[in-house]
């Protein structure tokens, strides 16, 4: 962490599989531009009241060039005390049930994904000489963490 500033994790759950992941996020940026265009955030979709999770479609002429989704934690399982923040909103995802696997997938790498943070927090709080709980009452619960998957378009020659 102190030479490249990032690190690579693999292998951390019995429960991830990397191709998994990869079709899941895959069938989620295949659906029809109708059935996702209910998920994109108001900005982009004035019909509907997320603004801060959601689908970001690809724009015209933007050098990204990307589509992405944006996926917060469960809104069912935060405080009242969380709920009252302008960033904390429900993720919008499809009510149509040929999609419903698709939130599921996504709760539940969210939630292997939160799990792993966890962990890695304790032994980043290790490294500091602070206990390994010590990050524990800022992430563990009332979390504003995002998932994001991302599609990149693939560009002409």
């Amino acid at each position: 962490f102190t030479t490249v500033g990032f690190a690579y994790v693999k292998n951390f759950s019995s429960e991830w599989d990397e191709q998994k992941h990869f079709e899941m996020i895959k069938a989620f940026h295949d659906m029809p531009d109708e059935v996702k265009h209910g998920l994109k955030m108001r900005h982009h979709n004035q019909a509907n009241s997320n603004r801060y999770r959601g689908l970001a479609p690809f724009m015209d002429n933007d050098p990204s060039h990307k589509e992405l989704f944006d996926m917060g934690w469960p809104n069912s399982t935060l405080s009242q005390e969380a709920k009252k923040y302008p960033l904390v909103e429900d993720t919008p995802f499809s009510t149509d049930d040929k999609y419903k696997h698709l939130q599921e997938d996504y709760e539940r790498h969210y939630m292997l994904f939160h799990k792993l943070s966890l962990k890695l927090i304790s032994y980043l709080a290790v490294g500091l000489g602070k206990p390994a709980d010590f990050f524990d009452a800022w992430f563990e619960k009332d979390v504003l963490s995002t998932f994001r998957s991302i599609y990149y378009l693939p560009r002409a020659a």
